[in-house]
């Protein structure tokens, strides 16, 4: 099988970890192969659904973000992929794939990586925003100065506040 159609099949089969391992062995030329053939497959995605609500392609979401981060060229490209409306409706929680964003990004140029890092800060909107934990984890592991943008200082303050409450009984 070429390595479009084994990609094609760990998004539709929705296993993750498997998707983060494969892209991470692509080369350069394969990257960009499934870069581009990315929004076709959201496309054929979309159509297995009757109506296109909200959140219609949630159940693919981790795939999707793990194929996108790990093939997509700029670090603008990936952070809009990232949050794109059609992976999270907005009653979804904080994202549960930052170990494996971080992983299909390891191997991305450091610069690259800050890039990354200072877009998804500055794409947070609120304190509580569901990407905090992915663009906190970027921020960590790349040692940059956050940007000062409001929401990236208010989500410091409330951890902040929970780590110094004792429990109540």
């Amino acid at each position: 099988m070429d390595h479009w159609g084994e990609i094609e099949k760990l998004i539709e089969q929705r296993y993750a970890a498997r998707l983060a391992e494969r892209v991470t062995e692509l080369d350069s030329a394969a990257r960009k192969d499934v870069a581009a053939r990315l929004p076709g497959l959201l496309k054929k995605l979309k159509g297995r659904f009757e109506e296109s609500w909200d959140g219609a392609l949630a159940p693919y979401a981790t795939v999707l973000r793990v194929a996108g981060a790990a093939t997509l060229g700029g670090a603008a490209a990936v952070a809009s992929w990232l949050y794109r409306r059609d992976f999270a409706p907005q009653w979804d929680g904080p994202d549960n794939d930052v170990e494996l964003i971080l992983a299909v990004t390891a191997d991305r140029p450091a610069a690259w990586r800050a890039d990354l890092a200072e877009r998804l800060v500055l794409r947070m909107r609120t304190g509580d925003d569901r990407g905090m934990p992915l663009a906190l984890a970027m921020v960590r592991q790349t040692g940059i100065d956050p940007p000062r943008h409001d929401p990236w200082w208010w989500a410091g303050c409330r951890r902040s506040r929970r780590s110094r409450r004792t429990p109540t009984r």
